[in-house]
């Protein structure tokens, strides 16, 4: 008998999760996701909430959209975030 274990590596926690709504990303092969994370002004992740949650720390700001659409905003031709956008 054998036994395999898969040790995942510990996700730096983020400083805010967004999840619970529809999220657009304006990426042609992954149009909407169900969370992101945000470190600082940059996202780190997007994709489900299930794998957003590795990123959650004692003092990460949980955001539940409540069923909401959050789409994104470009500045100054960059990605950032400062707040989700209801």
């Amino acid at each position: 008998m054998s036994f395999s274990f898969h040790v995942r590596e510990k996700k730096t926690p983020a400083d805010t999760i967004i999840s619970g709504g529809k999220i657009y990303t304006m990426n042609d092969s992954q149009p909407t996701v169900e969370a992101v994370v945000v470190s600082g002004t940059k996202i780190v992740f997007a994709g489900s909430e299930k794998e957003a949650i590795e990123y959650k720390g004692e003092s990460t700001q949980v955001i539940d959209l409540q069923g909401k659409t959050m789409t994104p905003r470009v500045y100054r031709r960059t990605w950032s975030y400062d707040g989700p956008w209801l």
